[in-house]
């Protein structure tokens, strides 16, 4: 897949605040039965692995955020490239539209940033 987008050199690379969680792909369905146990198959070969944090933000950086945001990712639908947050391998993701990010302003100087992403397959 290509992608236009990385992310910005001068936003902070690691979700870094308590409750960063990656979960495992869910690429299986489970079938009910009439009798005995439910069946359960493969139903991809792959599935996207969703990844959800917070980082501190100054100011200035969120600036860049919501300009990245905004303009580079056309409101958080485009995919990007950035880094996998345990492997530190290059991995392509992208927002989740349906929970876009959260901004906490309440510390004042810094910004807590939440978002929910999705490593791309």
């Amino acid at each position: 897949m290509t992608v236009a987008a990385t992310w910005p050199a001068s936003l902070p690379q690691e979700l870094t605040i308590d409750g960063e969680q990656i979960d495992l792909p869910q690429a299986g369905v489970r079938v009910p039965m009439d009798a005995g146990p439910q069946f359960q198959r493969q139903r991809f070969t792959a599935a996207t692995t969703p990844v959800q944090g917070s980082m501190w933000m100054t100011k200035t950086q969120y600036t860049t955020f919501l300009d990245f945001w905004t303009n580079a990712l056309g409101m958080g639908t485009e995919p990007f490239n950035w880094v996998h947050p345990i492997t530190g391998a290059a991995v392509v993701m992208q927002f989740r539209n349906t929970d876009p990010p959260k901004v906490d302003i309440s510390k004042g100087i810094e910004l807590k940033v939440s978002m929910q992403m999705d490593i791309l397959p």
